[in-house]
Formats: C-alpha cells, structure tokens, sequence
C-alpha cells in the first residue's frame, strides 16, 4: 500500500543475465534512468566514461577492443627510440604474449 501511495520508492538490483550484449545495454539504460546508481554501473563497466553510461544511444566499442587499443597505447608510449633498446623491448613484449596466450 506504501508503494503504491508513492511513499516508498522501489530498490532495484542489478542482475547480469547471459547475453553479454544485452547486459551492457541494459546497464546503461538503467544507469541513465537512474534506477541503478551511477557508481554501479560504473563498477559494471569499467571501460565506459560517465558520458557513456548516461547516454545509452552513445554508440561504444566492446570492452575487449578498449582494452586491447589501452594495451597498445601503453606500449606504444614504453617504444624504445635506438635498436638495441628496441631488440630488447621486443624480446620482452614476445614473451610477455607468450605467458598471456598460456594463462
């Protein structure tokens, strides 16, 4: 009777389902009717700004290729400037890839 006299508001719970897709859809229109808070949606998805999470129709790249082009980002800013540093750096980078490809 309290809810329905509006003076007790509904607390809604985020659930992840199966569908990858669907869930990160689902968040963000949730995020952005704020039936779930922003800090949760943030948690969530961790690779989406704030803009992002409150704007659904925002078109954005899936997590694995954010995450990959972070990746690359990062060692294109450790990239070694003479040769020897470079033989080195790649050396490393190669078995770096190897233990991940393992894991």
């Amino acid at each position: 009777e309290a809810k329905q006299a509006g003076q007790i508001a509904p607390r809604w719970q985020m659930t992840y389902g199966t569908d990858p897709a669907q869930r990160e859809e689902k968040i963000r229109e949730a995020a952005a009717a704020g039936l779930i808070e922003l800090e949760t949606a943030k948690q969530a998805l961790p690779h989406l700004t704030e803009a992002e999470l409150k704007n659904p129709a925002l078109t954005v790249k899936p997590a694995s290729l954010q995450a990959l082009e972070n990746k690359l980002t990062e060692q294109e800013e450790q990239k070694p400037t003479d040769k020897e540093e470079a033989r080195k750096w790649l050396k490393a980078l190669r078995e770096k890839l190897k233990k991940e490809k393992v894991a």
